[in-house]
Formats: C-alpha cells, structure tokens, sequence
C-alpha cells in the first residue's frame, strides 16, 4: 500500500495548497491522527477574547509604518508563547489513541466466539498451522450485470501434523458445496461456519496424517460489492453522462476470504492459478500473464492464466473492465517485462506517459539496485475511479487510484507529477520487498511499508536527480513521524497485532513514516553500499518465504562495517520495539574544542505526560555531527544504558555544531543558547553554510521546543529573522515555517492580534515571494515552492499577489485550458 494510502487512512492532507487542485477527493478518508500542520491544515481552536466576536477585518497592505509593529510586539511575544502552548495541547487532543491494549481487545473477540459461534470447533483469531496450502486452482465468474460472483476452489494441501481439522477463511460467502479427497479417495466432513471470525472449518470423519495429499474443492457463491474492499464494483462516468462498471480487488490486509476460501494470513504463501470467466466484451486481468482463452458460447469467454509464483493471500488480484491501455517493455532488465497503464478510455490519452516512464526506469534500477531478477513477464498498472487507498502492490496487477496514475501535462499540478512517480515506484519495490519477501506476521508491516516509503524517495530520486527529493524525505518523513511519535499515544514501529481486527489501525505515520527514518538512518550508518550488499542477501535468502525484523537485522550486521561495540541488531531492536524516541542536549565547551551531548530523554510533546516510567526509555543514538569548522559529518555514539554525558574532542575549534547532521538519527537536538545564538548569526551571514535539510530541522525542533517548554520564544523568532532577506530559496525550510505559521494564526480569534500577527508573517515572506514571483521556473523544486508561497502570501492579501491572481483567474474564465 502507498504512502498516500496512509496519509489518507491518517487523515493528512499534503504540503501544498497546490497539492489539493484535482488531485484529491472531497471527504477521501480522512480519519485517525491529525499530523503536524507542516504537512497537515490543523483543527481551529477558539481562543478567549475580550472582545466581542466580529469578522476579522480586512488586512492591511504593509506598512511603512512599522512602529505600529514594534509597539505591539511586546502583546504578541506573550500571546504568540500562549499560542504555541495551547497549540501543543490541541496536538495531543487530537491525536487517535494508539495504545489501547490490543491484548485485553484480542481477548473480548476470543470471549465472544462461544456465543457468536458456539458449536465452532476452533475458538481461536488465528488459523492453526496444522494444515497449509500448496496451490488454489481458481475459477471466478463475476457478473456485472447481477452483481454476483460464483466460483470454485480446489486447494492442495500439505499436512504438517496429525488433524482431523481443516480450517481456512470466508466471509460473506455462500458455500453450496465442497469435497474432501485424500490421496484420491473422497472422506466425509462436516462443515461449519462462523462469520464472527470470518472462518470457515472442516471436521474430517478420518484424521489425516503427516505426508498425505489433501485436496478440499469448494463450490461458493459472493457478491461484487460496493464496499472498495474483497471483490468491488468500480463505477466508471463518461464526459458524456453514460455509466460504465468493472469488478476489481482490494485484499490487503484480510479481505481475500471475501472473494474465495483461502488462508487468508501472509504466512499462508501458495501457488493461484486462475480462470475468469467473462463476457465477451470484458477484458479481464490477473496476477500473471494470460495463456489462453476458451469461447464458453457467443457472449462468454473463460481467460486461463499461468500459475503464479508462490505469493500470500492478499496480494492475489483480478480485473474484468473494458479499458484502454498503453504498453512498453523493458530493455534493461534481465528478461523484457511487458508494463503497460490501463484506464478508461476517456482518461486515459496522454496522461500515462509519466506513470509508464517511471514504471519502466524504475523496474530497470530495482532489478539492478536488488540484484534479484523480477520473476513475471508482465508489469500492469490499473487507474480506478474507486478506490479506498493510493495504490496496492497486487504482485503484476497493481491497482491505483487513477489521480495517482494519470498526469496531465497542461493541467496537472508539479505535486501531482511526485506524487505519481513516488507511487508508481513505492508499490515496485513492494514487488521485492513485501511480495517476494513477505511478513510472517502484520506486527512486521513496517518492514513492508517502511522500506518501501524509504525508496520511493531513494530511486526516484535517482531516477529524477533535479527534484531533490532527499531532501524532501525530511519534511515527508521525519516531521509527521517526529510529531505522531512525541505523543504518549505513539506506538512502536513492531507492534504486537493479537487480533486480525487491529490491522487497519497500524497502517499509520509510525509504520510507513517513522519506518522509513530508521531505514534511512541505518543506511547512512553502514553506507550504500554494504547496506546494498545486505539487502540482496537477505533478498536472496528469503525469496518466496516470509521473515521476521530479526532476519534483516542479522544478514546487515554482516555487511556493515565495525560500529566499535555497539550491535546493529541491539541498535534495530531498541529503536523498533520502544515507542517514541530520544532528545539529546548540546553544548560546546572549552572554547569550542569539546562537544558535550548530554541529558538523553525520552521528548514527549506534553509537560504532564513526562512521568519517570515514561522517561526511561533508552536508545543507543548515533551522534551525527559537523561544526562550522568540519563541514564533514562524523558519527560517535551514545549508548543508552550508562547515562554519562558524551565528551568528543573536535580537532579545531567550533563556533556552532549540528549534532543530527541532515536529520539522518531520528531524534532531536536541543542545543545551549550559545549554539543557538551562533546558529542565528550564521544564518543571517550564510544560510547556506548549513543544508537545506540542516535548516529545516533546527527551525521545526525549535518550533516543537517552543511549544514543549524548552525554549524561549525569542531564541526561534531569532532563528527565522534571516528569512527576510528573501535569499531562502529552498523549499524544505519553507514548508517548515510556512506550515508551523499557517498552524499558529490558525488558533487567533482575536481580530487585532491576527493584523498583528500577520504583519509578522509578511514581514518574513515578502522578500522570498518577490523573489519567485509568478512566472513558472524549470526546476521542479522551485515550482512546488512558488505554489506554496503564492498560496500563503495570496491569503494574507499583499497587493501584489491579490492582483496577479486575479489576473489570471479572469483568464481562465476566459480560457479554461489557461
């Protein structure tokens, strides 16, 4: 599933104002935790004011009147103080708890099987392991006239123990009639059901033993839904008026056993060889190439499809439509791999040339990057008017909502050209890593999406250098799971999941975003290439298997080079099964020759939620610096469990130090007024000494700090005083502030101090939007800054840009194609 599966199922919206023209339905999901406003609109709080509600007034062109300012700055440090404190309030009021006990959950579901299902001979959430598939020969008939689905099933089994029990997964299904054979011969059972588990179960007349070959055939009857999950109905709406359907699937995590008896938990891995029967005028698509078409009458045809390789549940896929397409294959792969876009018709004319450059590029750098061959012949990619997620990694048949696959070059925003690649690339690497590779179990899901989120942005990266998209993987990445994870309703990266209920509520900012930081960061600790190195091993090693974290931390600790005496697989398991994560102080001492990191702490956004059993959590934190005067970053560790202060002698002296260097550890720096103060200057004299990223992480720290109590407000007003100079021109410091503001003002009643406020908010843009002004740049980068900045400035109404955009709007009134 996509990053942007998960920033819908949390509610977050994206960076850019820019972002929300024709990319996103209205009302798309929005639930669970409202992230940190520098990615996500927050929730207004009405403040208190003694004054009577009005509507703001209108706001004022800037002033050369700047006394006004200054006169009330004094009010405005105060309130602004106030603000950020309540602000850090709302934050936690509005964060989804994380923490209920799954345990005490999975126990009341085990308690209520008696009396849902009380004759069901296996009261249990979890299917045995007595018993698991070897191969399902598939036959599916989905009707989209009647809606209805019939179908049959013969499973080969394999018995791993003694059992008279066979037990698998259907929900919603109507079972018309089955057979049981053991090496050939047919054996009486009786069936049950309990849909309150979603469990089918089979008590055998005869016990089955080790060794013997089972195969259980099943006749069932199902619906084509409307729910977007199992087997669904994708409603498609012409420019002219008329109405069009397809069926198409959505299984992940457990919504297999909707369209067919299966084991529907990962582990299960099997071999699916599927038939799908349609009518005449239908296409229809699986998992795997085609291999033949049988003519059933003049209206119906049946599509064989190859066997699959050996896959789990919820990575089997169909598609029966009438859609368009366009095909290329591969030249750089080990064998050509036909990838092709499909769409309606009506959709689908020049706006696939992105989706299918990116596909095509980013098939060829897996394959290589991976050293692992991607085993199918064929690559589909499917755009869908419906569709609950961003897009699912369906092994061969990926599915997308069509705004994350189709880019119209004259309309489409420079957002919406990411986001298609970054998708497009996110769900390939699913295809080695989380299909050819797999969890055994959900509570590892952040090896799925983690690893894929890291190199959504690494290989796009690589494969369009000029966008800077590093340097993005900071604002995308480590601020919405910096804040989620600052809160004492955070979760660890590998939580237990008792219960297959409790899946949905995993699929979050911790797993896909935090998971990705600490990709990225053990990568920076061993080096591409060693971290390269491990990953084909463990690929290799495990390829059609399920692993658990514990299996690639031990093939990496191979590869990467000596960390003195700390152990990768201990630095893995602290930072994956603690929730939360460190804040470290710093300062320099004996003029400047002696970093001191100091005070490690568990950072919780709120004063009263830092209880000591809260507080004593440990990390061993990789220290990532550079100074002024070593612009090269180095790394010394500091280990969590003997609580002395870090002493590092610098061979010269050092003015100021960053001491998480590019935000590469996931924890953050609170450093001396000192520092800060020097900081401040640098910025002001060359803000380019320090990376675009460097400046985005003191500015949002300091910014969290202000709201937590363990800054002065002055020190972060003194920090953002350089960008008036307008020479700010890279976005990741940018949508820091512009988001932190934006999230601030957004919590002022008060029509004077909102003037005042604002006037603030001008004082520091004016330059930078003068500067970008309106005429559309080459860079990629710039062009997704110059949105935000239009749309931010337009809203605080300086004349300049209230007049350009009414400009261009008349335009379009004019010409809709402008």
């Amino acid at each position: 599933m996509s990053t942007a599966s998960a920033k819908l199922l949390a509610g977050e919206d994206f960076a850019s104002d820019d972002d929300l023209v024709n990319d996103w339905p209205s009302g798309a999901n929005q639930r669970l935790e409202n992230e940190d406003a520098s990615v996500v609109p927050p929730v207004r709080l009405r403040l208190a004011s003694s004054k009577p509600n009005r509507k703001r007034q209108r706001l004022h062109r800037i002033s050369s009147c700047t006394a006004f300012v200054f006169a009330s700055m004094a009010c405005f440090l105060g309130i602004f103080l106030g603000l950020l404190l309540v602000l850090a309030a709302n934050e936690k009021c509005n964060t989804q708890l994380h923490n209920d006990s799954s345990i005490s959950v999975a126990e009341k579901r085990v308690k209520n099987i008696s009396s849902e299902c009380p004759t069901y001979p296996w009261p249990e959430l979890r299917l045995p392991t007595s018993v698991e598939p070897v191969k399902y020969t598939l036959t599916i008939r989905p009707n989209l006239t009647t809606f209805v689905s019939t179908g049959n099933v013969d499973i080969d089994l394999n018995i791993n123990s003694r059992t008279d029990l066979i037990v698998l997964h259907a929900h919603g299904l109507n079972v018309t009639s089955y057979q049981i054979t053991v090496d050939g011969t047919h054996i009486n059972a009786q069936k049950e059901n309990c849909e309150f588990l979603g469990q089918l179960a089979f008590k055998l007349s005869n016990a089955v033993n080790q060794g013997e070959k089972v195969q259980l055939s099943i006749r069932f009857v199902g619906q084509v839904s409307d729910d977007l999950v199992g087997l669904y109905k994708n409603t498609h709406y012409s420019s002219d008026g008329s109405k069009s359907y397809s069926a198409v699937t959505q299984f992940e995590p457990t919504d297999a056993r909707k369209m067919f008896p299966c084991f529907d938990e990962p582990a299960f891995k099997a071999v699916f060889q599927v038939s799908i029967e349609r009518e005449r005028r239908h296409t229809s698509k699986a998992n795997m190439a085609l291999q033949k078409t049988d003519i059933v009458d003049g209206q119906i045809e049946v599509d064989h499809f190859a066997p699959s390789v050996k896959m789990s549940t919820y990575l089997v896929a169909i598609a029966v439509f009438d859609f368009a397409n366009v095909t290329e294959m591969t030249k750089h792969t080990t064998h050509p791999i036909r990838v092709s876009i499909h769409a309606n018709q009506d959709m689908i004319k020049g706006k696939a040339d992105l989706a299918l450059e990116t596909a095509i590029k980013g098939l060829e750098y897996l394959e290589t990057f991976f050293k692992v061959p991607f085993p199918l012949e064929k690559q589909d990619l499917l755009a869908l008017d419906d569709f609950a997620e961003g897009a699912m990694e369906n092994w061969g048949l990926i599915t997308f909502r069509d705004s994350l696959l189709l880019y119209d070059q004259n309309r489409s925003t420079t957002r919406s050209k990411e986001m298609i690649a970054t998708v497009v690339v996110h769900e390939l690497a699913h295809q080695w890593f989380g299909n050819l590779v797999t969890m055994k179990w959900w509570n590892d899901l952040w090896l799925n999406e983690g690893f894929a989120n890291f190199i959504e942005y690494f290989v796009t990266d690589r494969i369009f250098p000029d966008w800077k998209l590093m340097d993005q993987f900071y604002v995308e990445n480590l601020l919405p799971g910096l804040f989620l994870d600052g809160m004492t309703t955070s979760h660890a990266i590998s939580v237990p999941v008792h219960d297959p209920a409790e899946i949905g509520g995993i699929f979050d900012a911790i797993s896909y975003q935090k998971g990705a930081s600490i990709i990225r960061m053990f990568m920076g600790l061993s080096g591409e290439e060693p971290f390269k190195l491990g990953l084909q091993e463990y690929l290799e090693h495990y390829k059609y298997q399920n692993a658990e974290g514990s299996d690639l931390w031990e093939i990496l600790q191979k590869h990467i080079p000596s960390m003195g005496d700390v152990s990768l697989i201990d630095v893995a398991t602290a930072w994956t099964t603690q929730v939360g994560y460190p804040l470290v102080q710093a300062r320099l001492e004996n003029s400047g020759t002696t970093l001191v990191i100091f005070n490690q702490t568990r950072f919780l956004s709120l004063i009263d939620e830092r209880t000591d059993d809260r507080m004593a959590h440990k990390w061993p934190i990789p220290i990532i610096y550079k100074t002024d005067s070593t612009m090269q970053s180095k790394t010394v560790w500091m280990k969590g469990n003997n609580g002395r202060n870090l002493n590092v002698i610098l061979p010269t002296p050092a003015k100021w130090v960053i001491a998480n260097a590019d935000g590469s550890g996931f924890y953050r720096v609170l450093y001396d007024q000192a520092i800060y103060h020097e900081l401040a200057k640098q910025l002001k004299l060359d803000h380019t000494a320090l990376s675009a990223v460097d400046r985005a992480a003191v500015l949002y720290d300091a910014f969290s700090f202000v709201k937590s109590g363990h800054l002065r407000l002055e020190t972060l007003m003194n920090l953002l005083a350089y960008l008036e100079s307008g020479k700010e021109t890279d976005r990741a410091p940018w949508v820091v502030v512009l988001g932190q503001l934006r999230q601030i003002e957004d919590l002022i009643e008060d029509p004077d101090m909102i003037d005042t406020f604002q006037a603030y908010e001008r004082r520091l843009v004016a330059a930078t939007y003068s500067n970008l002004g309106w005429e559309l740049t080459e860079s990629h980068s710039d062009r997704q800054l110059q949105a935000e900045m239009v749309a931010f400035v337009c809203r605080l109404e300086l004349q300049d840009c209230v007049q350009s955009a009414l400009i261009r709007f008349s335009d379009w009134l004019v010409d809709n194609s402008s």
